[in-house]
């Protein structure tokens, strides 16, 4: 089986699984995004991330990979790419299998409109029998697909996973003193980061020997620093 994963940027975890599944495995990969903050892209050939390409560019990409491969493994649901895809998909005679991958766990907004909108969307990309759902966790993740109407059969488990080799070395210094508390993520109102420091500073606020450190960004970064900056 001919397989073709489109990865959402070069992140760290990617590039590991680039290196140590995709590459020695033959698997073809793209990336949707071109940036990524941990790593850089330049040893890549740009014609990889598809960000940087016109619509046009991006479609004949997707249609020549949708020709060629078996199946085809995606990152997300909502980005211009998969739109491209899907459309690609639906007047297509020879029907491929797509797969979604996705971390993302059930949230249904609370806006009335974007909830509607969000539901009549994914119920109907989700109903489609040749879509399947890679969920990265057995629970919430599960759930989203589930909720916007996916069978059963189709909804797989695939666990989020890390390369452990990273972590066989020596410490290269003493262990620090102060014991710490690390958050690595974007910096948005589903993350719940406030909820995080204010629990922090409830316990530990006094407490010199621990603290929290926040690693990221995104839309809520000035707001969050500007109100916890004093702590």
């Amino acid at each position: 089986m001919k397989v073709v994963v489109y990865l959402t940027e070069p992140a760290s975890y990617t590039i590991d699984l680039v290196k140590k599944i995709y590459l020695p495995n033959n698997i073809s990969f793209r990336f949707i995004k071109s940036k990524s903050y941990s790593n850089s892209t330049k040893n890549f050939p740009q014609n990889l991330f598809l960000k940087n390409l016109s619509i046009f560019s991006r479609f004949k990409i997707l249609k020549e990979d949708y020709d060629n491969f078996d199946t085809i493994f995606f990152s997300g649901y909502n980005s211009t790419t998969f739109l491209i895809l899907w459309l690609i998909h639906i007047f297509s005679k020879n029907k491929k299998s797509i797969s979604i991958i996705s971390d993302t766990p059930l949230k249904i907004p609370s806006n009335i409109l974007k909830r509607i909108i969000k539901k009549l969307y994914l119920n109907y990309i989700f109903s489609n029998k040749y879509l399947n759902g890679l969920a990265g966790g057995e629970k919430l993740q599960k759930e989203l697909f589930r909720y916007y109407g996916m069978s059963e059969e189709r909804i797989h488990f695939l666990p989020m996973v890390v390369d452990v080799d990273k972590f066989k070395f020596e410490p290269s210094r003493n262990r620090n003193k102060i014991f710490t508390y690390l958050f690595v993520g974007r910096f948005i109102k589903l993350k719940q980061i406030e909820i995080i420091i204010n629990e922090f500073l409830t316990v530990f606020e006094d407490n010199k020997s621990v603290q929290l450190i926040l690693v990221g960004d995104g839309p809520r970064y000035k707001i969050i620093h500007n109100k916890y900056s004093k702590h």
